[in-house]
């Protein structure tokens, strides 16, 4: 699923701009100047005009031209253009060779691809980290092992155990630059739990918890439920692939040279069972079960239900649109499974080359995603996450970090997490800085989103229909899902 978690260099101003942001028409590309000239702007000087000859005289006449879709819209707030197009200007003072210019494009694989084969994207795309590996696979990106042995501070920026689940190829070439991230999780209802017995301090961390929690936690009388299933489209998929990966399972493979789907393996069968037990066995589920994440948030922050899977963006919804008390909420890991097997979806942002970019616009596009990106300050980071606070952010929640975790920046943004943090650090069950990475996957590689909704439509009749066989439903699904991939990608 497309998600909107920014990195901290830019994610305070990410929310002003989803918040103020409404439908409003494209501005054509092009930089975000802040004093765009006006009609009735007076003639320059001679003076002036021999200033403005003499500064083009010293642009250097080979000077690489470099893109990335990061304009802004139109209804985007004053302070989060200014932000843009102030990187930008930074950027090309520190660089005279370079110049860089913000594009709007939102990315979707429908236009990108043709715009791609046509050679009409720019340098560096912003897209979803479900990406990678498809476009890759179709030889469309720039492997950028070599360039980035160029770019020795991106490197060693770069938290490489990240690159490795989402930027790789399955050459094992890396194609794209991670930017942010997010992963599913574990969250609660503190009061919930203490209400029944429980002890808010120690969530479930595995499925025999989870399913005794659940029951302890559930009075239908009272209009309680011990957890909330997403059922809504896509989401019921997207959330279901959590159990799969703690089942054993994967949800596409690489099979004789051919991407398959495998969710209807044993593990995933498994997995669904598991589902259908909760809903139908132990009748844990709160009933209304084909719902979206945004309403999970809802029945969290009521208490209607105590546990929900979500990503840590969610944490927002629950408190700023439904009242939620951060006092309240607590967070875990995602159970493991029935052998023990830990993993929980993650995913991103990413940027990426086309294969047909030169060697020169590379390192120039890599030498700006550093300073736009990883190439932060302590003043810088306390401004921001300030502000982030006074935005109303719930700071502190959990989240992938890109940053190397040895870096300095790494250290700026975990002191900062705890100083200005909203969410109470131990409300946080596990130690994200540690505990998170070894259990992160990956979203499918190949056609996630039809994936998603087909698979969704299996899940759906599991939940919905107590006699539905899990095995029979996954085997059907996975028939239409090979179909699109043997069309698509095979």
């Amino acid at each position: 699923m497309k998600k909107r978690i920014g990195v901290v260099a830019v994610l305070m101003l990410m929310v002003m701009a989803a918040i103020a942001t409404g439908c409003s028409k494209d501005q054509p590309n092009g930089t975000n100047g802040d004093s765009t000239s006006s009609n009735n702007a007076s003639k320059p000087s001679p003076t002036e005009e021999s200033a403005s000859n003499d500064a083009e005289s010293n642009v250097p006449v080979d000077q690489i031209k470099i893109t990335m879709n990061l304009k802004p819209d139109d209804g985007a707030v004053q302070e989060y253009k200014d932000m843009i197009s102030g990187k930008f200007a930074t950027f090309n003072e520190k660089y005279a060779e370079y110049e860089a210019t913000a594009t709007f494009y939102n990315y979707s694989p429908e236009t990108f691809i043709p715009r791609i084969e046509a050679k009409k994207v720019d340098t560096m795309t912003y897209m979803w980290a479900t990406e990678t590996k498809p476009l890759a696979a179709r030889g469309l990106l720039k492997p950028l092992d070599s360039y980035l042995d160029q770019v020795p501070e991106l490197k060693e920026a770069l938290n490489m155990e990240i690159v490795g689940q989402i930027s790789r190829g399955d050459d094992g070439q890396i194609y794209s630059i991670p930017l942010d991230g997010y992963t599913q999780l574990l969250l609660y209802n503190r009061e919930r739990f203490a209400d029944v017995g429980l002890d808010p301090e120690k969530p479930p961390t595995n499925w025999d918890e989870l399913t005794d929690y659940a029951k302890k936690l559930t009075d239908p009388d009272a209009n309680r439920f011990g957890l909330q299933i997403n059922g809504a489209d896509g989401e019921a998929a997207w959330k279901f692939q959590n159990y799969v990966f703690q089942a054993g399972g994967e949800m596409e493979s690489l099979v004789d040279g051919k991407w398959q789907a495998t969710f209807n393996s044993d593990a995933g069968v498994a997995a669904l069972e598991f589902m259908k037990d909760l809903k139908w066995t132990h009748g844990v589920a709160h009933p209304n079960v084909l719902t979206n994440q945004d309403e999970s948030m809802r029945l969290l922050a009521t208490g209607e239900a105590a546990m929900v899977l979500g990503d840590g963006w969610v944490v927002h919804q629950a408190v700023n649109q439904y009242g939620a008390q951060p006092s309240n909420i607590g967070i875990g890991l995602l159970p493991a499974g029935p052998q023990g097997q830990v993993g929980w979806q993650m995913g991103g942002s990413i940027a990426a080359f086309p294969n047909y970019a030169s060697d020169e616009e590379v390192i120039a596009g890599l030498k700006f995603l550093y300073e736009y990106y990883f190439n932060i300050d302590k003043e810088t980071v306390e401004n921001e996450y300030l502000a982030r606070v006074k935005g109303r952010e719930i700071v502190g929640v959990p989240k992938v970090q890109v940053f190397s975790t040895n870096s300095d920046a790494a250290q700026m943004i975990k002191e900062a997490e705890q100083k200005y943090a909203v969410l109470p650090q131990t409300n946080i069950k596990f130690d994200p800085y540690v505990e998170l990475a070894p259990g992160l996957m990956p979203e499918p590689p190949q056609e996630a989103q039809l994936l998603y909704k087909r698979l969704s439509v299996a899940i759906q009749t599991i939940l919905t229909d107590k006699n539905a066989d899990p095995k029979s439903e996954l085997d059907q699904a996975a028939a239409e899902v090979n179909a699109i991939l043997e069309k698509n990608v095979n």
